[in-house]
């Protein structure tokens, strides 16, 4: 995550980084992580919790999965395009182009 400031960084304010996960297992590893590199994290299980959580507290860059219970994560993608140009890196198991093509025409986007 070579851009963003840590707390290891002299002068540094730590980076806030969303991650949208609906696996548990998956957002206490990803927290730990980022947590143990001094990244502040925040955790949404969904994506309606992903948008609220960026539009009040805001995020240096969003780790979003694919596949969330109330939404897709491709539509969580389209609607914080709308009002956001933070970074994004796209999580899934979806295995086929045609479903992550679409991700990469959401202006700037890592997957």
């Amino acid at each position: 995550m070579m851009g963003l400031p840590n707390e290891s960084t002299p002068g540094a304010s730590s980076a806030r980084i969303l991650v949208v996960d609906d696996e548990p297992q998956i957002r206490k590893f990803i927290d730990i992580s980022l947590r143990s590199q001094g990244y502040a994290t925040l955790l949404a299980g969904t994506g309606r919790e992903g948008l609220t959580l960026l539009a009040s507290k805001g995020a240096d860059l969003v780790v979003l999965d694919l596949g969330l219970p109330d939404m897709d994560g491709k539509d969580v993608l389209k609607e914080l395009r709308q009002w956001s140009r933070v970074p994004v890196i796209v999580l899934t198991v979806r295995s086929g182009e045609d479903e992550r093509w679409p991700c990469w025409t959401q202006g700037p986007t890592t997957t």
